[in-house]
């Protein structure tokens, strides 16, 4: 069940909304998007493996059963963005090492290729960036499986941003000034809603992607979301349809 939101999403079949939002879109001269459950829908197969690797690597780390570390997990999460900046800061963990033993081998089979998906990007004017709190390696793999990984100027992973996850303010100014874009001439999309406030504040044009993930939800009817796409390869193509 998606969340409700503060606007509702828009209806592409009408040509004055499509002509609205390509209006509202102009000036954009890059695109950034988050990765997992943004430019590939939510899979719960892929999540609760993850999640269960980091549970279980947690449990061992601190010698915790499972409900504690699971429960450790999700506080980390919540407080710092990325369980593996918590676990750096209060345990000493090499935040890298973690993220490649509990995301680099999940099996990713289930996530499907998007040709369609693929054209929508190809077709926007400007630049594209990906941004996302993942490990490169997971990053490369799942670009690869849905088949858009040479689309891209630059893929910003938490490893190339000094480990600064979103939300943090600092993660999005470090990919601005590495990407070499405007943020008042960027659009931002997003399935975490709570991950758009601060690109809101910085005049980025903000598109919330919503996904079933709970965590993904919390402030989703939230006054930094400009923009509400529950089919991302539709909202890109209404931006750059020509039939209007």
């Amino acid at each position: 069940m998606l969340p409700p939101t503060r606007i509702p999403p828009p209806d592409l079949s009408d040509p004055a909304v499509r002509r609205a939002l390509r209006e509202d879109f102009a000036q954009v001269e890059a695109w950034v998007f988050d990765l997992d459950n943004t430019l590939y829908p939510y899979t719960p197969g892929l999540w609760t493996e993850a999640e269960a690797n980091m549970t279980a690597w947690i449990g061992d780390l601190l010698g915790l059963d499972l409900e504690e570390a699971r429960k450790l997990q999700h506080a980390y999460l919540e407080e710092y963005g990325l369980t593996a900046r918590g676990l750096a800061i209060h345990h000493g963990v090499d935040p890298v090492a973690f993220m490649a033993e509990t995301h680099d081998h999940v099996p990713i089979e289930t996530v499907a290729p998007d040709p369609a998906l693929a054209k929508a990007l190809a077709a926007l004017p400007g630049r594209l960036f990906v941004h996302t709190n993942a490990h490169p390696t997971h990053a490369e793999r799942l670009l690869k499986r849905v088949g858009i990984d040479g689309l891209f100027a630059q893929v910003f992973t938490v490893a190339d941003l000094d480990h600064e996850p979103k939300p943090n303010r600092r993660a999005f100014e470090l990919a601005a000034e590495r990407g070499g874009y405007d943020p008042r001439r960027a659009a931002m999309f997003e399935d975490a809603a709570r991950n758009l406030i601060i690109p809101h504040e910085m005049g980025m044009r903000t598109v919330y992607v919503p996904s079933p993930s709970p965590w993904a939800q919390k402030g989703a009817d939230g006054p930094q979301i400009a923009h509400v796409a529950p089919d991302l390869t539709r909202f890109l193509q209404a931006l750059t349809s020509q039939a209007d």
